[in-house]
């Protein structure tokens, strides 16, 4: 025999409805940028702006920042590191 619900019930019903949605929503969300991050990470190597700011490119290895590093076209090593960057 089917029942019918009241308001409240109905209310209680949708909302629980609309957080799993939501909730399923999310997760592909994150899902998506978890994937897009650990791509992002495993880039291949290339020259990028110093995130340091100290010179205008730092090498990324593909894996991590360097000590090589670029001004006006001109190579060199930082000797202070890349220490903390990753």
């Amino acid at each position: 025999m089917l029942r019918s619900f009241g308001w409240q019930e109905l209310l209680i019903i949708g909302v629980m409805l609309g957080s799993l949605m939501f909730g399923l929503g999310f997760a592909a969300v994150m899902s998506k940028h978890a994937q897009a991050t650990s791509e992002s990470e495993l880039a291949p190597g290339a020259w990028h702006p110093d995130p340091l700011g100290r010179h205008e490119l730092r090498y990324w290895n593909g894996v991590a920042w360097t000590q090589y590093v670029s001004d006006d076209g001109a190579q060199s090593l930082d000797p202070g590191g890349p220490s903390g960057l990753t």
